[in-house]
């Protein structure tokens, strides 16, 4: 209860803060607020974001953004002044998750419009109002919850079922429904993109043509710190896999790698999630949103929830695992090797799950977003 009467207390401070911010005179800015900074290199070199004064991005982690003379990067705190002050004056607020900040904006300049990016392709894991522990809130929470969702004007979805679950999870109608994928999705569809960025990598990575690439991608666990927590036996995918095929892996970074495992690739960092995912031929993921932007490269995706009755017991699904996924799961390594080395994949279910959570994702993404802004 004291986490959520400070919720509640910050939500009238920002509130407040806005309404204040009336007074003054909008900007021709956009505000950015990012967590995970995918989607804002291709926003922010469309050549509309050169029509604002000023282009600002707050942001949770250091990332490497392209930079124009309009553009300005700061570290992201929801309580700062700074960060408050601006989006109170912008003529647009752009967010790619959910942010405490959202809480207060219903008191924003009522021309001000506020957009979801939003950072995952499709979705496994419940959140919003269908997240397990929002069960448990009391009363109050759940109705500033709904209240904070219905701040946003704009949600960007790149299906149909995506924009279901959005629905479903923000409490929101279609009204709020942009029918475009995130903007980083622009990426797949220039098949000269794809392939340089796959023979850039493995250039890097000095891999010869005839070498098929097998990524492991789960998504982040509290218990999971070294990479021998993880229940895949990669030594023996290594041993009993033809010589060709080399094993990649992408964990968080807080999972650490051991220096024994020979032959190995580490794609944890130093590389973009669109270049693990050109480099790669075969996806192994679990609940990651991975899988569903993995599948505009039409390639097999091995789903391995090997701990599924307890995740879905603690974090929550949004619907039937089974029903989310390709018919491609696993149990364990024996059944991810026999897979691979029966070449167990159906080309027709590939482009089904492709077209399930891409179908709107056949624009320019960017472009469809940006034509909504001020």
């Amino acid at each position: 209860m004291i986490k959520e009467l400070f919720i509640r207390v910050y939500n009238f401070f920002v509130s407040r803060f806005f309404l204040l911010m009336r007074v003054l005179p909008v900007k021709n800015s956009v505000v950015i607020l990012t967590s995970f900074g995918d989607n804002i290199d291709y926003i922010i070199r469309h050549p509309k974001m050169r029509l604002y004064d000023e282009v600002i991005i707050f942001s949770s982690r250091q990332y490497d953004f392209k930079t124009f003379d309009n553009v300005k990067v700061y570290t992201h705190s929801s309580l700062s002044v700074k960060e408050l002050y601006e989006i109170g004056r912008a003529k647009n607020i752009i967010v790619d998750n959910h942010f405490p900040v959202i809480g207060g904006m219903s008191t924003l300049k009522p021309y001000v419009k506020v957009f979801q990016t939003w950072h995952a392709v499709g979705a496994v894991k419940a959140f919003g109002l269908m997240d397990e522990s929002f069960k448990h809130r009391p009363d109050c929470a759940k109705t500033r919850f709904k209240k904070t969702y219905q701040n946003v004007d704009y949600y960007v979805a790149g299906s149909k079922r995506m924009a279901d679950i959005f629905k479903q999870t923000f409490s929101i109608d279609d009204k709020k429904i942009i029918k475009a994928a995130m903007p980083r999705l622009d990426f797949y569809r220039e098949q000269s993109n794809i392939q340089s960025t796959r023979d850039n990598v493995r250039s890097r990575l000095n891999l010869d043509d005839e070498v098929i690439v097998v990524t492991y991608a789960p998504t982040y666990r509290e218990n999971q710190f070294n990479i021998s927590d993880i229940p895949l036996d990669i030594s023996k995918m290594s041993q009993q896999l033809p010589s060709n095929y080399r094993i990649a892996l992408r964990l968080h970074p807080t999972v650490q790698l051991d220096t024994d495992i020979k032959g190995v690739i580490d794609l944890t960092d130093g590389f973009s999630l669109e270049e693990v995912l050109s480099v790669t031929d075969i996806l192994i993921t679990d609940y990651s949103s991975v899988g569903f932007e993995f599948a505009n490269l039409m390639r097999p995706v091995i789903y391995y929830p090997y701990d599924l009755d307890e995740y879905t017991n603690t974090k929550g699904l949004i619907d039937d695992y089974e029903s989310l996924v390709t018919t491609n799961i696993a149990y364990s390594t024996d059944e991810i090797l026999e897979m691979i080395k029966n070449d167990d994949f159906s080309a027709e279910e590939i482009r089904q799950f492709k077209d399930l959570w891409n179908d709107y994702n056949n624009q320019n993404n960017t472009n469809t977003l940006l034509s909504m802004l001020q």
